[in-house]
């Protein structure tokens, strides 16, 4: 920490702790007579492990850059210092705001917001989150925005006017103007107590103003499609070559376990040929598992003549359109095969779980296919269905009677 002439100090830190492997934003607090504040990002970013002693190592890139960055801000800070004190009105709210007249969006939610949404973009250069997540964050902007217009009829509110109820009124837009389920309200309430959380660490507020709520998301059917769904999946006449691709990719994942983001990336070299039988092998998108599948007979016939017009190992088995054109491409087979249950891609990986573990797969194995680095995961699946019930009770029937006659 380097000392300024009166009683100001700055000390530079990074946004991640040491053990952090990627790139981290550089941000600065400020100390003047005692108090503290932080200014924010100062607009480079390293990994963590090469900002020591309030400087950059020689060995990290634009080291001479950066560190001539940082020797700036603190020649105006001590600058702006003295000008201060030499009228006597040398603050740390003086100060800071001699610093930062034009970022009032610092001190606002949405400036919180949107300071989470740039280290997300950072994440999502580094690889350490997908473009759908991105996608996600970003749409959080837009419905803070959209409720802030209904509530308040402004795009912005200082962080100080954020009050205790503002969960619940922002719930309530969400489920009420939005009509989102309870647990989709949940993951975007959540974004908004991050945020105030994130203020707090910024030291923009003091306290978070509902630090005692517990968003809590509620237990729902993820559904499935059963032996007669699938067979009339199977059976159905489709002519449209679009929605044949569609019907055969869903199908091969209800045998599989595959997401639509796996099964859209599969080529031939993730098929191979083991123990006298054919796997799927690759690597999971979402979470970085490596998933090893052996397929079934039923698999087998459906991946076969897709993998004859492969003309390269790199070249799509399934080549599938986005995944909302694909979902909208499901509700038409779905009239067409007269199935009930809406069809959306996920469904065909929740079918695979529950069929599997109904007819006897255990669970640990349900989970190395589904690619499920914890198998709490798993057991959402795990559901009792009644055919499963009059299976064993049969069975138990059976047995009691062979007792009886043996006694």
């Amino acid at each position: 920490m380097k000392r300024l002439d009166l009683d100001v100090k700055v000390r530079y830190y990074t946004r991640h702790n040491k053990s952090y492997q990627g790139d981290s934003p550089i941000m600065i607090r400020l100390y003047v007579q005692g108090e503290r504040a932080s200014l924010g990002q100062v607009g480079y970013s390293i990994q963590p492990c090469y900002l020591v002693n309030n400087k950059v190592v020689a060995s990290a890139p634009k080291s001479e850059e950066i560190n001539q960055a940082l020797q700036d801000v603190e020649c105006r800070i001590q600058l702006l210092a003295e000008q201060l004190n030499a009228k006597g009105t040398l603050s740390l709210p003086n100060l800071r705001e001699a610093l930062s007249p034009s970022r009032p969006t610092d001190y606002t939610l949405v400036g919180v917001y949107r300071t989470l949404l740039d280290e997300s973009a950072e994440q999502y250069r580094v690889g350490n989150i997908t473009s759908a997540t991105l996608r996600w964050y970003n749409y959080q902007m837009t419905l803070l925005q959209g409720y802030l217009r209904h509530q308040y009829g402004k795009d912005d509110l200082p962080l100080s006017a954020v009050q205790k109820d503002e969960l619940s009124t922002y719930e309530l837009y969400l489920k009420g103007e939005k009509n989102y389920t309870h647990n989709t309200a949940v993951k975007v309430l959540r974004f908004l107590k991050k945020a105030m959380e994130r203020a707090v660490e910024d030291e923009l507020l003091m306290r978070v103003p509902f630090p005692k709520v517990v968003l809590r998301t509620q237990p729902t059917d993820r559904g499935f499609l059963d032996d007669d769904d699938l067979e009339r999946l199977r059976l159905v006449e489709l002519t449209n070559p679009k929605l044949l691709l569609v019907r055969d990719a869903f199908l091969f994942s209800c045998y599989t376990g595959l997401s639509y983001a796996d099964i859209s990336r599969l080529v031939r070299d993730n098929i191979i040929s083991m123990h006298g039988q054919s796997w799927v092998v690759l690597r999971r998108k979402k979470t970085g598992v490596l998933s090893t599948i052996p397929l079934m007979s039923v698999a087998v016939h459906i991946l076969t003549p897709y993998l004859s017009q492969a003309t390269s190992t790199e070249c799509r088995i399934f080549p599938l359109c986005t995944n909302p054109y694909v979902n909208q491409q499901l509700k038409e087979i779905q009239r067409l095969s007269g199935v009930k249950r809406v069809l959306t891609y996920h469904l065909a990986r929740h079918t695979f779980a529950t069929l599997a573990l109904t007819k006897g797969v255990s669970l640990d194995t349900v989970g190395s296919v589904l690619g499920h680095s914890c198998l709490s995961t798993t057991r959402i699946y795990a559901r009792v269905l009644p055919m499963k019930v009059s299976e064993e009770m049969r069975c138990l029937d059976n047995r009691l009677q062979e007792e009886c006659v043996t006694n």
